[in-house]
């Protein structure tokens, strides 16, 4: 009994393991920033954009799984930010999501240094019309406006996908 219960936890773990997802470094905009992004992941067409996204508010460029469940999101914005500003954009980000959704489950608000360079970080689980999805988002200044990189997916999918979601915000390289 003892060896056909090791033998299926030898099994489960090794099957587990492989399951885990694999990154792969994307070098985008004009090669400025390095994000690693999970294999397979496609850029999300322009149809499922208008979908996921209705208000016209979408990032400029995202990478999705094959049911648009998953996605790493980045976006360099207009908005002026200087690396000192960080702090205060933390905050400002912080109070946005407390006005839009004030029952999140918040896990982690704070600045941070990824791959040397100045960040915060915001991971939360905000509510969707029909499941709940996990936030992990960053923001540092590049060339004086604020880059965003953001990691989401569905509650039922943080099992398989939430520790390549965190190696990808923590492997984010900026030139």
């Amino acid at each position: 009994m003892r060896i056909a219960a090791l033998s299926l936890a030898i099994f489960w773990s090794s099957t587990l393991a492989a399951a885990e997802p694999t990154l792969e470094d994307k070098s985008v905009l004009d090669g400025k920033v390095t994000v690693p992004i999970p294999k397979g992941f496609k850029v999300m067409s322009k149809e499922l954009i208008k979908k996921k996204y209705p208000a016209g508010n979408a990032p400029k460029l995202i990478y999705t799984n094959e049911r648009g469940t998953v996605n790493i999101a980045i976006n360099h914005l207009e908005n002026r930010v200087a690396p000192e500003q960080l702090p205060q954009a933390l905050e400002a980000t912080v109070q946005v999501f407390n006005r839009l959704h004030p029952q999140a489950q918040w896990f982690r608000k704070e600045m941070t240094k990824i791959n040397d360079r100045d960040f915060f970080v915001l991971d939360l689980r905000t509510k969707a019309v029909d499941t709940d999805i996990r936030n992990i988002m960053c923001g540092t200044s590049l060339d004086g406006r604020m880059l965003m990189v953001t990691f989401n997916c569905t509650k039922e999918l943080e099992g398989t996908w939430l520790e390549a979601g965190k190696k990808a915000i923590e492997g984010i390289k900026v030139k």
